[in-house]
């Protein structure tokens, strides 16, 4: 059950502007919060918003109380306050604001118009803040746009799973210059964030035009520098595009990316991780400061595994390693019956890598073990492959792959059939490959299977 109430009062005298707004909010909410016992929840939140203009000068202020018995998070403040001034081309600011700087590479810096303020134990939370507390001044003419910008993060948690002390660097410094050259702009942009005494530094350079029929172009260049670097040093090693691993078929048992100078590692944990064909979920490894980010954007979006299937995977990690081993041992002598079989013109299989082979140094100084994914062409095409496919008995046709089960399926028609077909000839997919997933069945039982589909071609 919600209530709002809300007044606004306007006052207009020669060069004086006011605006007064009141707003009321009650919640009653039934039922327990999470890990609580059966409790009901009643929070009351009142605002009081202050906007007065004298000629060249805005007071704007926020006072808000918050009243929550059960929690004991009640409060009494002044949430944000500014005083700004504005005459002909300058503009100066003192107080709570936000700010863009920069265009896409840069981060969007603090570029947050409203931040929920929230707390564990509480299921909703009314406030919403400026997000830098600091200065700012700016200028512009007809042909340039500055402004520098120099103050402090609120402190308060975003997202709510992230605590504060790593949720932003303290103190912000920056500046951005827009020079307007006819249809050309020119964007130059610097960013310093100070964190415990240790200090970042960014810069950005764009170029964005309008063109005749309606052309737009944009280009950008941005990094990351310090004190003891030069700045724009191309020759920077650590200034490099995330490299990131798709590491399903593998992983986590048989290669580990992120040792071999992997940015990220993902996994669709459906497959070998869950093991059991009963789960749909995914997972990112890498460092703090890269999973921090990716942790926030989840909470923003939302998309993070239901309970039920944690647990599912918390029983699926028990065993991934001797699922994984016997499953990569099984795929061995089943790949070693099909490389003598006379219906089977080739087969794909790292464990069949040898020197000299495409693939195979990569191989011998990453992985483990072959795994446990199989590829082949039968003699023929099409047709015939589908002729095994359908021939199968023990060995199940599904797209999906890394289960206890054994799976086959069609890759052209089947997992990559949107990938038309002259570039499936080019990454090495034809019309009469088959792949297998071969899992933990007895594998005298599964080249018995294989041999008698093939013997249906």
């Amino acid at each position: 059950m919600k209530n709002n109430l809300s007044i606004i009062l306007l006052l207009v005298v020669n060069n004086v502007f006011g605006q007064l707004s009141v707003s009321n909010i009650f919640e009653y909410q039934l039922g327990n919060l999470p890990n609580e016992e059966p409790t009901n929840l009643t929070t009351h939140f009142d605002q009081l918003n202050l906007s007065y203009r004298y000629n060249d000068i805005l007071l704007m202020g926020r006072f808000e109380h918050f009243q929550n018995s059960d929690y004991g998070a009640s409060y009494d403040k002044i949430t944000q306050w500014s005083v700004s001034f504005n005459r002909e081309n300058i503009d100066l600011l003192v107080g709570h604001f936000y700010q863009i700087l920069g265009r896409g590479l840069l981060l969007r810096t603090y570029e947050i118009p409203g931040v929920i303020r929230e707390q564990a134990g509480l299921r909703t939370r009314y406030g919403f803040y400026r997000d830098i507390n600091g200065v700012r001044i700016g200028y512009e003419n007809e042909w340039l746009e500055f402004k520098a910008l120099r103050g402090r993060t609120l402190r308060e948690d975003l997202p709510p799973a992230i605590s504060r002390e790593i949720r932003r660097e303290n103190l912000i410094e920056a500046a951005q210059a827009n020079f307007f050259i006819s249809d050309w702009m020119v964007t130059t942009a610097y960013l310093r964030q100070n964190r415990q005494n240790e200090y970042k530094e960014f810069a950005s350079f764009a170029l964005a035009a309008n063109l005749p029929l309606n052309v737009q172009i944009y280009g950008e260049y941005a990094g990351q520098f310090g004190s003891s670097s030069r700045f724009f040093d191309l020759k920077d090693k650590s200034a490099h595009a995330l490299y990131l691993s798709m590491n399903t078929f593998l992983g986590p048992v048989f290669q580990q990316p992120l040792k071999h100078g992997a940015d990220l590692v993902i996994y669709s944990l459906t497959k070998y991780v869950g093991g059991h064909s009963d789960l749909i979920a995914g997972a990112v490894l890498g460092p703090q400061e890269l999973m921090e980010q990716i942790r926030e954007t989840r909470t923003f979006l939302g998309n993070m595994a239901d309970p039920f299937t944690g647990f599912l995977l918390m029983r699926s990690l028990e065993t991934l390693k001797i699922r994984m081993q016997a499953e990569a041992e099984n795929a061995r002598v089943l790949a070693d019956f099909l490389a003598t079989h006379p219906k089977v013109e080739t087969v794909s299989y790292l464990g069949h890598l040898r020197e000299g082979d495409e693939g195979y140094e990569v191989f011998k100084r990453q992985c483990s073990a072959p795994g446990s994914m199989i590829a082949f062409n039968v003699t023929g095409g099409e047709e015939e492959a589908f002729r095994f496919l359908d021939g199968l008995k023990l060995i199940k046709l599904a797209v999906s792959l890394g289960g206890t089960e054994s799976l086959a399926e069609h890759p052209g028609a089947m997992t990559h059939s949107d990938i038309p077909l002259e570039d499936q000839v080019k990454i090495g997919i034809t019309p009469s490959m088959c792949r297998i997933s071969v899992g933990l069945e007895d594998p005298q039982d599964l080249i018995a299977d294989v041999s008698q589909a093939l013997d249906k071609i």
